[in-house]
């Protein structure tokens, strides 16, 4: 459940207030320093994405062997982290803050002409969303390495994400790491793809 619940809702918040952020700056500028007002959107879409952490933070914990045994569903390991205190739920925002801002500028600069404007076909748009995902997936994977330490664990100290990056950097060896890239960016060609194919699809329909 949390992974299709993060999903949708993240898509929805990202596509939505970028262009909603967008158009209002350039509004305001009157056209001027569009690149500018796309950053600033694109990042500030990010960061209100962020607001999803206790999703992948639940998502984490599920899927970590070692709480099958006392974590029985979504709505139990809710419950199991209220425990702990409401920022418990959002261990592991950094990470998702600054790869949500920086990924977002980076899938936008790349395929954001514009804002609504986006890849009016189809294949244009699978085809952007199969490469920019790709260099997400590889270029954020130390994010994410970062993220799952950090959100594998309940309660106890809450460590920096440098510090948690040279511990797990330092635990596996290179070919573990060079897999999991692959593998980060793999799923990102897969996901982008069809997040930019449908995209496109709708939008070219919605805005033609």
């Amino acid at each position: 459940m949390p992974p299709l619940l993060q999903k949708t809702t993240s898509m929805t918040l990202m596509f939505g207030f970028y262009n909603l952020l967008l158009q209002k700056l350039d509004k305001l500028s009157q056209g001027r320093h569009h690149m500018a007002n796309q950053a600033l959107a694109a990042s500030s879409a990010g960061l209100i994405e962020s607001i999803l952490c206790p999703f992948e933070r639940i998502q984490v914990l599920l899927q970590d062997r070692a709480n099958h045994s006392r974590l029985r569903n979504t709505l139990h390991t809710a419950l199991v982290l209220r425990r702990f205190g409401v920022k418990e739920y959002f261990r592991g925002w950094t990470s998702i803050a600054a790869r949500n801002s920086l990924g977002n500028v980076i899938y936008f600069t790349f395929t954001g002409r514009g804002g609504v404007s986006v890849q009016k076909s189809v294949p244009s748009g699978l085809f952007y969303g199969v490469l920019v995902g790709g260099i997400l997936g590889v270029l954020f994977y130390p994010f994410d390495l970062v993220r799952i330490r950090t959100q594998k664990f309940m309660g106890g100290r809450f460590y920096g994400p440098f510090s948690t990056f040279i511990y797990v950097w330092n635990k596996h060896a290179l070919a573990v790491h060079g897999m999991g890239c692959f593998l980060n960016g793999l799923r990102g060609m897969l996901s982008w793809g069809m997040v930019g194919t449908a995209y496109a699809f709708i939008g070219s329909r919605i805005f033609q």
